[in-house]
């Protein structure tokens, strides 16, 4: 008005968009009007370098009579995120001469959001990754195997006699293990021992030195399976010992044979240390032959074998689960994936997912199916397929999920920008439709919204300002609470505001907490203030 201004003066007005749940305030372009006066005087000042004004792109100058007043038209608009929050919008006022502020002012024009979709009805579930080129490849591991086998000695003899028991199977089984890992270029033999023992009876000394000609024995016929070059690298020992009685009578007890068990602890104890006392003092109790002889003392002459390695290989399923308890960290993307896929409940699954992506940040398929299980429990991650959405090759699940999350944050121009890219098809077409409504594309997917649902079909029709449509089709929804709040919208669009407190007290009584929606809900602030 021509009252409040003068020839003189600069308004600025600087309108700005307040989130106000959690305190943002987003600016637009500021207005700035300057008197002719004013304006002369700022050309002079900045010695008609009107550059020098960090307003100056702002500024608009009087050019009517000062006798009249002027209407100057303004326009602006910015992108919010969470739509879903309490937003105002705040226009700041401030007048000036050369020497001093004249009039301050900040006052609210507009307050809530007018956003019927909020009550959308969609279903989109998450998506695992399908296209099997993008799951991990299996690697081989550099792993430590070992191997045993037994072999038995005739009473006081070395020489292995390989028509006794099962000694031809159990060599045979030994050397074609050893040609086996010799020939695999994907192993390489580290260390090959024989372990020896004697049985007690006897006198010791004897008993071990035959324990160490049995090494020898065994040792010879084994190495000259081995290649030159094999028996060159690999570390070769042997290790001979002498069984106790002690064992014995642990075998006795096993058995249930006490008394005898207690006979030959009892030599035991009266010459501890001394091995040839009992083995004399056994060898003459009246059970010794041919319960001891024949039952027990064979099975104390054994040989056995280590043969460690390291082999390039595929771990087994069970030494996937150990090695992931024990040392996750360890474990290969395909081992990951093996163990994911193995998984009999969504929470292992979930907590696989997650400490794969601690070990490998970039695991793409352990995001994209971790995302889904997200969207699956209702707590989708708008955040966490954000560093994998620049990768040159993307399955399309991992767009389709992050395009879901994305309309769960509220962020639905990036969801609608992202959709793009999907097939149209299936529950890709489905996204793109829901994305594209929610970014505001009504026209363009109205008709099949619509026909999903009656209530969706209102939501559209509010949407597209056909407020007087809406409101006959929406006398017609029934009588949920978020039906009735829809009611309450459509009439008080029409100027029906009876019918619309009615049906909004309606819907606060059979759901309380629509009553935080309405606190910022565009379309039925008023509403409020009347019921108040």
């Amino acid at each position: 008005p021509k009252e409040l201004f003068s020839t003189n003066a600069r308004m600025i007005i600087q309108p700005g968009v307040y989130n106000v749940t959690r305190e943002q305030m987003i600016f637009l372009e500021p207005l700035v009007f300057d008197g002719k006066e004013y304006a002369i005087t700022q050309e002079r000042m900045y010695d008609y370098d009107s550059g020098q004004d960090p307003l100056s792109r702002y500024v608009q100058v009087k050019s009517s009579s000062s006798r009249k007043d002027d209407l100057v038209g303004y326009s602006d608009s910015t992108y919010v995120e969470n739509v879903n929050d309490d937003f105002r919008c705040d226009m700041m006022v401030s007048m000036e001469n050369y020497n001093r502020v004249l009039y301050r002012d900040t006052f609210v024009i507009a307050r809530g959001v007018v956003n019927p979709l909020r009550f959308l009805e969609y279903e989109i579930p998450g998506s695992a990754v399908k296209n099997e080129n993008f799951f991990p490849q299996p690697e081989m591991q550099l792993r430590d195997t070992k191997g045993d086998v037994n072999l038995t000695f005739r009473v006081n003899k070395s020489d292995l006699n390989l028509t006794d028991g099962d000694n031809r199977e159990e060599l045979n089984r030994l050397i074609s293990r050893l040609h086996q890992v010799e020939n695999d270029p994907n192993a390489r033999l580290k260390s090959f021992s024989i372990a020896g023992t004697a049985s007690p009876e006897g006198n010791y000394e004897r008993n071990k030195q035959l324990a160490q000609k049995r090494m020898a024995s065994a040792m010879s016929l084994i190495v000259k399976e081995l290649n030159e070059s094999t028996r060159r690298q690999i570390d070769m020992h042997t290790t001979a010992s002498v069984e106790t009685w002690d064992r014995v009578v642990d075998l006795l007890r096993a058995d249930n044979k006490i008394r005898e068990a207690d006979a030959i602890q009892e030599i035991i104890d009266k010459y501890p240390d001394n091995p040839n006392r009992q083995s004399r003092n056994v060898v003459s109790l009246p059970f010794y032959r041919p319960l001891i002889t024949s039952r027990y003392l064979p099975r104390l002459r054994r040989v056995s074998y280590e043969l460690l390695f390291s082999q390039y290989r595929y771990l087994t399923d069970e030494e996937i689960e150990a090695l992931y308890r024990s040392d996750s960290a360890s474990l290969s993307r395909n081992e990951f994936w093996r163990l994911y896929n193995l998984a009999d409940s969504i929470a292992e699954r979930e907590a696989i997912c997650r400490r794969a992506l601690e070990v490998y940040p970039k695991f793409l398929v352990a995001a994209t199916d971790l995302a889904a299980i997200l969207i699956d429990k209702g707590e989708p991650d708008s955040e966490l397929l954000l560093p994998y959405l620049e990768m040159p090759e993307l399955p399309d699940e991992t767009r389709l999920n992050q395009v879901v999350a994305w309309l769960s944050a509220g962020r639905y121009a990036q969801a609608d920008s992202l959709a793009f890219d999907l097939p149209d098809t299936g529950i890709y077409h489905k996204a793109k439709v829901y994305a594209a409504a929610l970014n505001g594309r009504y026209n363009e997917v109205m008709q099949e919204i619509s026909a999903e649902s009656p209530f969706n079909e209102v939501l559209m029709l509010l949407a597209i300002k056909s407020n007087e449509q809406a409101w006959e089709k929406a006398k017609l929804l029934g009588n949920s609470a978020k039906e009735e709040y829809i009611k309450a919208v459509a009439a008080n669009r029409v100027d029906e505001v009876v019918l619309a407190l009615s049906y909004l007290e309606s819907a606060f009584k059979k759901d309380p907490s629509l009553r935080d929606v309405a606190s910022v809900d565009g379309d039925v602030l008023d509403l409020l203030q009347q019921e108040d």
